[in-house]
């Protein structure tokens, strides 16, 4: 039996380290059959219109950033990043948050 966050209860959650990384809580975590769950797929996530607002909000002020000016930490540690990756993917056309997302500044 795989366990679900007894805050977010989302289905398909990772836990790093004892906090769920959908919800970010340190909540307690409960044991769950999984082969229910799948069967019956009624597991609902409520979402918040005002945090997804809030979410946005900080997605637009992190790319509104000049991406030489951000320093950006991974598991508590300061990425170190070239300025030429820097510089190179700033002629994509692609946000700040792309640079993470698409893994950008492992190159």
């Amino acid at each position: 039996m795989d366990k679900y966050c007894g805050n977010c209860k989302y289905e398909n959650f990772l836990v790093n380290n004892g906090i769920c990384i959908d919800c970010f809580c340190d909540n307690q975590f409960n044991a769950v059959n999984w082969e229910k769950v799948n069967e019956d797929k009624k597991m609902i996530k409520n979402i918040s219109v005002e945090d997804i607002r809030l979410l946005k909000a900080e997605m637009d002020k992190i790319n509104k950033l000049n991406l030489d000016n951000i320093d950006f930490y991974e598991n508590g540690q300061c990425i170190e990043i070239s300025k030429k990756t820097k510089d190179d993917f700033s002629f994509t056309g692609l946000s700040n948050m792309d640079f993470i997302m698409t893994n950008s500044y492992k190159d």
